[in-house]
């Protein structure tokens, strides 16, 4: 993307970009160019939300204090697709 784009930035866009998609006003040569911008835009959104549960933490407090220690997400095999 040649903007950078905040998330809450990129999901507007994103919406806008169904929207058009699905108001059927459009030609198949703009219909494929609105795909692909969303496409792009999905992709952009899963990088930030991948990056923010990257930087989460989980603040724990135990006898000793306070712990702080990274999140880790469990995913499912990406593979199983």
């Amino acid at each position: 993307m040649t903007e950078e784009l905040s998330f809450e930035g990129a999901i507007d866009k994103l919406e806008r970009t169904v929207d058009k998609l699905e108001s059927g006003n459009l030609s198949l040569a703009e219909s494929l160019s609105e795909f692909e911008t969303g496409v792009k835009l999905v992709r952009f959104c899963s990088s930030k939300l991948e990056d923010a549960e990257e930087k989460i933490e989980i603040i724990k407090q135990d006898a000793k204090g306070i712990k702080i220690k990274p999140y880790k997400l469990e995913r499912e095999d990406k593979d199983e697709s």
